[in-house]
C-alpha cells in the first residue's frame, strides 16, 4: 500500500514538472512572437530617437525575421546532434543579452545588428523548445499529443494577438525599451523547471542528427543575404554590392558541389525530388509574404497614412491578429463549413481593400480599415494549421523531421521576404525606378493568395487521381 502511494505521488510530481516544461515551451513561444509583433508598433517612437525614417526602422524588424529564417535548419541540426537542454539554455542567454543591449543601441546600424543576433538566437530557441514539446508528447505516449500540439499552435496566434496590444500599452504608458527588457522576467520562468532537474534530458537523434551541418552554412548565408538585400543595397555601393552577388555565386556553387559529391547534404532529402513536395513548398512562403508580413510592415504604414496614435495602431493589429485565436476557440471553421478556398480569397479581398483604402480617402476609413484587417485574420485562422498539412502530407515519416525543418525555414524566409518587399517597393530613398505606392504593393502582393490556391487545387486532383490510380 505505502509503494502505490509513493508511485502515485512519484508520478504526480513527475507530471507536473512536465506541465513545468510545457510552460516554458509556451512561454518561448510568446517570447519569439512578440519579439517579432511587439517592436512593429514602436518603430515610430525608436525612429525619433535614433533619427530614421519610419521605413527605415522596418530593418529592424527584417533583420530580426532574416536571421531567424536563415538559422532554422543549422539550429535544427545542432539540436538534434546536442539535446534541447543545452541549446535551450544557452540560445535563451544570447537572446536576453541581445534584447537587453538593444535598449543602449545609439545608431541604425548597431540596432539592427544586434537584432539580427536575436533573430539567430530564436531561430536555436525555437528548435530547441520544438524538440522539448516533442518529448514532452511521443508520438503513441500517453499524453495527448495532438492536443499539445493544438495548443502550441493556438498560443502562437495569441503572442501575434498580443504583441501590438501590448507593445502599444508600453509604448505609451512606460518606454519602448521594455518591450526588450520584459524578456528578462520571462526567461526567470522559463529556467524554473530547469533549475536542479535532471529529468528530461534524454534525446533521441532523428534525420537531422545524420546530416552535415557544413552542407547548410552556404544555404544560410544565401537566405541571409537574399533577405537583406534591400538593406545591404542601402547600405554598401560599388565594390561592396559585387562582393555581395560574388558571395552567393560562391555559395550556390558550393551548395552544388555539397549535393553532387556529399552523402549528407540536407538537400539529399528524398522528399525534394518529388515533385508534390517542391510545388506545396510555395504555399507557406505565399502565405507568410501576403499575410504574416503584415505584423511587421503595416503598423508603420498605417501610422503614416492615419495618423494613429500607438494605441489606435494597435486595435487595427488586433483585427488582423485576434481571429487566429477566436476561430479555433469557437470551431467556427467547421461550424461555418470554411475551407481553404474561403481562406484564400478572404486574405486576397483583404489586401485588395487595403490598397484601395490607403489610394483614396472615403468615410469611416477606421472602420473599414479594422474590417478589412478582421476579414483577412480569419482566411489567415483557416489557412495557418492547412499550410502545416498539405506541406507534410507529402513527407516520409521517417523524414519529417528534417523536412518540418526545411518547411519552417522557407516558412519564415516568406515572412523576411515580405517584409523586404514592401520595405523595398515603397522606399522612397530608391532611385532604382522601383518605387510604388503602398497601394500598388497590396495589389501585388494580392496575386499570391491566388497563385496558392491554384496550387491547393492541383495538388487535391493529383492527390485524386493518383488514389484512383492505386
Amino acid at each position: 500500500m505505502l509503494f502505490i502511494v509513493m508511485h502515485n505521488k512519484e508520478g504526480r510530481m513527475l507530471r507536473k514538472k512536465e506541465d513545468l516544461f510545457f510552460l516554458s515551451v509556451m512561454i518561448v513561444t510568446f517570447m519569439i512572437g512578440f519579439d517579432t509583433t511587439g517592436l512593429g508598433v514602436a518603430i515610430p517612437d525608436i525612429a525619433v530617437r535614433l533619427g530614421f525614417g519610419i521605413k527605415e526602422g522596418t530593418w529592424l524588424s527584417v533583420s530580426y525575421t532574416a536571421g531567424f529564417a536563415a538559422f532554422l535548419l543549422p539550429a535544427g541540426i545542432i539540436t538534434d546532434k546536442t539535446g534541447y537542454r543545452l541549446t535551450l539554455l544557452s540560445s535563451l542567454s544570447v537572446f536576453v543579452l541581445s534584447s537587453v543591449y538593444s535598449t543602449y543601441c545609439e545608431t541604425l546600424t548597431e540596432f539592427t545588428t544586434i537584432r539580427l543576433i536575436q533573430g539567430i538566437s530564436a531561430a536555436f530557441l525555437n528548435t530547441s523548445a520544438m524538440a522539448l514539446l516533442n518529448v514532452l508528447y511521443p508520438i503513441g505516449g500517453p499524453r495527448d499529443r495532438a492536443g499539445a500540439f493544438k495548443k502550441w499552435s493556438m498560443f502562437l496566434g495569441l503572442s501575434f494577438a498580443l504583441g501590438p496590444i501590448l507593445g502599444s500599452l508600453i509604448v505609451s504608458y512606460l518606454s519602448w525599451g521594455w518591450i526588450m527588457l520584459i524578456n528578462i522576467p520571462l526567461s526567470l520562468v522559463v529556467l524554473f523547471p530547469f533549475v536542479g532537474s535532471t529529468a528530461m534530458e534524454t534525446f533521441k537523434k532523428g534525420a537531422l542528427g545524420q546530416v552535415s551541418l557544413t552542407s547548410t552554412l552556404p544555404a544560410t548565408i544565401i537566405l541571409l543575404f537574399i533577405t537583406m538585400n534591400p538593406y545591404f543595397n542601402q547600405t554598401f555601393s560599388g565594390l561592396g554590392r559585387h562582393l555581395f552577388y560574388a558571395i552567393i555565386i560562391a555559395c550556390l556553387i558550393v551548395l552544388g558541389s555539397l549535393h553532387l559529391f556529399s552523402s549528407k547534404s540536407f538537400t539529399r532529402l528524398p522528399e525534394l525530388k518529388n515533385v508534390n513536395f517542391l510545388i506545396s513548398l510555395l504555399l507557406p512562403i505565399f502565405f507568410s509574404i501576403s499575410y504574416w508580413s503584415l505584423f511587421v510592415t503595416l503598423p508603420g504604414y498605417i501610422t503614416v497614412k492615419f495618423n494613429y496614435s500607438p494605441m489606435m495602431v494597435m486595435t487595427s493589429m488586433l483585427c488582423l491578429s485576434i481571429p487566429l485565436t477566436l476561430i479555433p476557440v469557437f470551431t467556427l471553421q467547421d461550424k461555418l463549413k470554411l475551407n481553404a478556398m474561403s481562406g484564400f480569397v478572404f486574405i486576397a479581398l483583404g489586401l485588395l481593400a487595403l490598397a484601395y483604402l490607403f489610394n483614396t480617402n472615403v468615410k469611416h476609413q477606421g472602420l473599414l480599415l479594422d474590417i478589412t484587417l478582421f476579414i483577412m485574420g480569419c482566411g489567415a485562422a483557416i489557412l495557418n494549421p492547412i499550410m502545416a498539412r498539405v506541406v507534410m502530407d507529402n513527407v516520409a515519416p521517417e523524414n519529417s523531421g528534417l523536412a518540418a525543418a526545411i518547411t519552417s525555414t522557407l516558412r519564415q524566409m516568406g515572412f523576411a521576404v515580405g517584409v523586404a518587399f514592401y520595405s523595398l517597393m515603397t522606399d522612397s530613398n530608391i532611385s532604382n525606378g522601383l518605387n510604388i505606392s503602398e497601394s500598388h504593393a497590396f495589389i501585388a502582393s494580392s496575386i499570391l493568395p491566388l497563385i496558392a490556391l491554384s496550387i491547393c487545387i492541383y495538388l487535391n486532383k493529383r492527390s485524386q487521381l493518383l488514389s484512383k490510380a492505386h
